[in-house]
């Protein structure tokens, strides 16, 4: 059996959190099955700071067909064009 709590503190003075944001790196790679061969692959892999944790292995996506790396490149320019309405344009942006 614990032992008896005889009384529970809590304090009411506020307390100011911190947070240490470090954004990961990314790395983009063509891949192909035996290295010899033409890519057939595109691997994004996100890297993530040390400050989450030690041993945390990287992150793939691999995108294995051209449409759906595509779409991701098209969705990525439509928020970068959202959030940053003013920013430069990017090379072939209408």
């Amino acid at each position: 059996m614990g032992s008896k709590i005889d009384k529970i503190v809590h304090s009411t003075t506020p307390k100011t959190g911190y947070a240490n944001f470090v954004e990961p790196q990314f790395e983009i790679a063509a891949w192909s099955e035996d290295g010899a061969k033409p890519p057939s692959q595109v691997h994004l892999i996100i890297h993530w700071p040390a400050t989450f944790g030690e041993g945390i292995p990287p992150m793939v996506i691999r995108f294995t067909q051209a449409s759906v790396l595509r779409f991701f490149i098209f969705q990525l320019i439509r928020y970068y064009r959202h959030v940053w309405s003013d920013a430069e344009k990017i090379e072939g942006e209408t």
